[in-house]
């Protein structure tokens, strides 16, 4: 028998108000909830509220964020106070992911010496220093203070803290925003059952207003699961209702999940194993067309055509393409579905690997990497590769992993796919097909794949070693 492993699960319950005119209420606080979070994630997260984030206490953030929001004042305090900690919580968290994409770069920059990359991680790692650095409000006392003062007159710290300044600017994670006003976020404080129900299935939302005494009363299709957490009640079309009650639930790992497998990510074939399997073949078809619809290729046509319709006076045809064909509702709608259509794909060549191989480790390449050879492509081409939705793919990839205790190991991907994986000699690629001199034609996918399963076991190459250092090492 395997051992036993925590997973979060996600609840969904439709619910039914007991008095139907309470739906009001609960859009009205969907809304301010959706202001609220949305005003704090402008006004904090860029770099002057840095401090505060990171250092300062919730409560700090509340009375600079309330005193700012007089226009949704009727809502209780704790309906507020939810959407604070949440978004204060994703702005960490996207500062966090910020600062280790900066490590990555400091790291990966061949012109700093061990000097230099000590300093930058010295600034990185106190928030104080950090913060004056970003917003060059003081200077630091590089002689008094103990940390700094080993790289007084040894380092060009004005070098280093511009340097700094630009990783943040580059790397820096957008927080993503509410757009939609139709959930209602709830803390444990905010709901409970009620006493007097024995089935379990009636829940009494606390006060919405903030001058009101009113309770929400709802009844469930079935039983609330025990786990007493953060809560999200959805308003669907139609005004209906439905809970989402995250709980943890305790499942048993099997110990026949023993893979170890390289992973090639591509456009055409989205996931290519070192076992020969493929997930999401011919995917590029999909990719494509939404890197093409960015570039809006007929609207210069459209824009034409609209004005030949004015001059010729129809004026009716003019108005259906401006809005049907030339309004950036109707684009970013097309594009919104093309977009999700490619995600869905992902997800779906993800899970099905993760289903079928099990899997204990996967080996992928350290896709951050940007190489010279794009410049031998057309722009259209370069454009392709740079919306294929690498970093989504990446992203879910390891929040399937994570789910299932598969763990991921990231490796150098310099020359993956043009050497042999039988004889480790340079060979030819051609789309598909990859021309070993010696062993002949191979699936140029899965080749890289071995290749890259081999590459976590090669001592003599590294996740930082340069290019030039891992040509002449299979070279020679």
């Amino acid at each position: 028998m395997g051992k036993k492993r925590e997973v979060s699960r996600v609840q969904i319950i439709p619910l039914e108000l007991q008095n139907k005119e309470d739906i009001d209420l609960l859009k009205e606080v969907a809304f301010g909830q959706k202001r609220t979070y949305n005003h704090i994630t402008d006004s904090i997260s860029g770099i002057k509220n840095f401090l505060l984030v990171k250092e300062g206490k919730r409560t700090d953030v509340c009375k600079k964020v309330i005193a700012e929001m007089e226009y949704i004042r009727s809502i209780n305090f704790e309906y507020k106070n939810a959407m604070i900690n949440k978004a204060v919580g994703n702005i960490k968290s996207n500062w966090g992911q910020t600062l280790k994409k900066v490590r990555s770069a400091v790291r990966n920059n061949e012109g700093l010496t061990k000097e230099d990359r000590k300093y930058i991680f010295t600034i990185l790692k106190i928030p104080e220093f950090l913060h004056i650095v970003l917003n060059r409000k003081a200077s630091i006392d590089y002689e008094g203070n103990k940390y700094l003062a080993q790289f007084h007159g040894i380092v060009n710290t004005k070098k280093l803290n511009n340097l700094i300044r630009r990783y943040v600017r580059r790397y820096k994670v957008k927080i993503s925003k509410i757009h939609n006003s139709n959930n209602v976020y709830l803390t444990k404080n905010n709901y409970g059952l009620l006493a007097s129900d024995e089935t379990n299935k009636v829940i009494k939302i606390t006060s919405t207003m903030a001058n009101r005494g009113h309770r929400i009363t709802a009844k469930m299709k079935t039983k609330f699961n025990k786990d007493k957490r953060s809560i999200q009640i959805r308003i669907l079309e139609n005004d209906k209702l439905e809970i989402l009650a995250p709980f943890t639930q305790r499942v048993r790992s099997y110990s026949q999940n023993e893979a170890v497998l390289g992973l090639d990510l591509g456009m055409r074939d989205i996931l290519s194993l070192s076992n020969g399997n493929t997930y999401g073949m011919n995917s590029t078809q999909y990719f494509y067309t939404y890197s093409d619809e960015m570039k809006r290729p007929n609207k210069s046509r459209l824009w034409s055509k609209y004005y030949n319709e004015l001059y010729n006076g129809n004026y009716g045809k003019a108005e259906h393409i401006l809005n049907n064909n030339l309004s950036n509702k109707q684009y970013k709608e097309r594009l919104r579905k093309r977009k999700e259509h490619c995600k869905s794909i992902v997800n779906k060549a993800i899970r099905d690997m993760v289903k079928n191989e099990g899997l204990k480790e996967i080996i992928r390449e350290d896709l951050s990497w940007k190489s010279d050879k794009d410049k031998i492509f057309s722009g259209r081409q370069r454009n392709r590769f740079n919306t294929w939705l690498k970093g989504y793919i990446i992203e879910r990839l390891e929040a399937y992993c994570k789910k299932n205790t598969i763990k991921i190991t990231v490796i150098n991907p310099a020359y993956t796919s043009q050497i042999c994986h039988i004889c480790k000699k340079f060979g030819k690629r051609n789309n598909e097909t990859f021309i070993c001199e010696e062993h002949g034609k191979m699936n140029a996918d899965t080749n890289a794949s071995i290749n890259i399963r081999d590459r976590k076991n090669e001592t003599n190459i590294t996740l930082n070693s340069k290019p030039e250092y891992v040509k002449a090492y299979y070279e020679n």
